[in-house]
């Protein structure tokens, strides 16, 4: 294998490593659909490649746009990725106009008034309104993530470069060579790093995005969505931190009597009762941290909470809870919970949460289905 065709593969062959490296990930990873895109993108560009250097017999109009529309299809999908990614609608209309335009005067200047200089300047035209529209919708969008950052500086890095190479052309900076142009040599340069920072970007996206899932799911029961211990022990540090700690509130709950209501109709009922608490608990304890840190026991904590606040909770959660068992249990069988409650006086969290505890034995021990305080 001669050395120019060496070179000549290194090129496409990159790209498709790449394309089917983001392939095989986007089947691990079936909702990331935009690595389709980052695949195709990938393809198109691996053709492009192949259609200029691979074939040294192949000139004249045909491979002009055969080349042409693959580069514009590869910056087109990568584009479209890094929207779909952010599940952004896409300017689907924007996007026919542009490629019309730019098809109908690329052709122009093929076939009718030829002029390399234009088709380039064309071309990267093209290129850098892609680039400032993603900019633009993802900066809409309002980026929340150094992640969402790092895909805006992606696209800023494409409309640099549609910008630099066609001005550096006008200049005269980018001159005619014996076989290809400085221009084309510079895409050649180029484009391949382009490829290569884009496949790494999205690959770190996604990885950036399963860890952050996984460690959201750690910190979550996975039976009724709450929090789990270890997620309220998080989210109630740093909300402690951030409160008044003279009116903070730690209240603990138990099911009363849970293990004979899985005993008698079974641990499928008791799970059923299991979420019917959990969500009665949430929809009544408003802007607090309410997590299931045991078996059946549960946890609730009020950066700002007062002894009536926490005594009408419990009351609405047992008029609830009486309403909605009919559905689950017997109706001579009682769901109720027994509470144990802390409000802070300059308390640590351990403190208030030794404090609840013991109050909810107090409530379990003068007969169930109440609130003590510690």
């Amino acid at each position: 294998m001669s050395g120019s065709l060496s070179f000549a593969l290194l090129n496409p062959l990159i790209c498709m490593a790449l394309a089917i490296t983001v392939f095989c990930v986007s089947r691990a990873f079936p909702k990331a659909t935009h690595l389709h895109y980052v695949t195709g993108s990938l393809i198109f560009t691996a053709i492009a490649f192949a259609g200029n250097d691979l074939f040294p017999n192949w000139k004249g109009p045909t491979q002009k746009i055969v080349v042409n529309l693959a580069f514009y299809l590869g910056i087109n999908s990568a584009a479209i990725a890094a929207l779909k990614r952010l599940n952004l609608k896409l300017p689907i209309a924007e996007m026919v106009i542009l490629a019309g335009v730019t098809s109908a005067a690329f052709l122009w200047f093929l076939l009718v008034a030829p002029s390399t200089d234009v088709r380039i300047y064309v071309v990267n035209s093209a290129f850098a309104i892609m680039a400032t529209t993603v900019i633009w919708m993802l900066l809409k969008a309002k980026p929340s993530s150094r992640t969402d950052w790092v895909f805006i500086g992606f696209a800023a890095l494409l409309l640099v470069a549609a910008i630099v190479r066609p001005l550096a052309n006008a200049l005269g900076a980018l001159n005619e060579g014996p076989s290809h142009s400085a221009y084309w040599m510079s895409v050649i340069a180029f484009t391949p790093l382009i490829s290569v920072y884009c496949a790494l970007v999205f690959m770190w996206a996604l990885g950036k995005q399963v860890y952050e899932e996984l460690r959201e799911e750690a910190g979550k029961d996975y039976l009724t969505g709450l929090l789990n211990r270890r997620g309220f022990d998080q989210s109630t540090a740093l909300l402690h931190c951030k409160s008044d700690r003279g009116s903070a509130a730690l209240i603990v709950a138990d099911i009363d009597n849970f293990k004979s209501i899985n005993d008698t109709f079974g641990h499928s009922k008791g799970d059923q009762i299991l979420r019917l608490v959990a969500e009665t608990l949430s929809q009544l304890s408003p802007g607090a941290a309410v997590a299931r840190t045991g078996g059946e026991e549960f946890s609730i904590y009020w950066h700002e909470a007062t002894r009536l606040d926490i005594e009408q909770m419990a009351s609405a959660v047992a008029a609830a809870l009486t309403k909605a068992k009919s559905r689950l249990l017997p109706h001579e069988r009682e769901l109720s919970l027994s509470f144990g409650a802390s409000i802070a006086a300059n308390k640590t969290l351990a403190e208030m949460t030794l404090i609840a505890d013991a109050a909810l034995y107090q409530s379990k021990a003068t007969g169930k289905n109440c609130i003590s305080f510690g």
